[in-house]
């Protein structure tokens, strides 16, 4: 990694190391882009992980909102019975 200048190729060698050593499904990082407040997928590891890079989303959804919005972080074993996650899908459904 320490011979190219190529940040994206960094990133996302970095963030596909992590998600293995964690076992995890996925992983992401996601910016917060200080003009609109909106989050913005900047690298992604993991199924789908290149549908999600560069995808935008409203800081009031999901566990990467929260996060961002009450300044903590998360540790998400279950996205779909996590209660922080839920209340906004079932509010972005009705």
């Amino acid at each position: 990694m320490s011979s190219t200048l190529d940040s994206q190729f960094v990133l996302n060698q970095v963030i596909e190391e992590v998600r293995r050593l964690l076992g995890a499904e996925g992983v992401s990082i996601i910016l917060r882009d200080p003009a609109s407040s909106e989050l913005i997928f900047a690298a992604a590891a993991g199924q789908s992980a290149h549908d999600l890079v560069g995808t935008r989303m409203p800081i009031n959804l999901g566990i990467a909102g929260w996060v961002m919005r009450e300044r903590q972080s998360a540790l998400v074993h279950d996205v779909q019975r996590d209660v922080r996650f839920g209340m906004q899908l079932t509010a972005r459904l009705v």
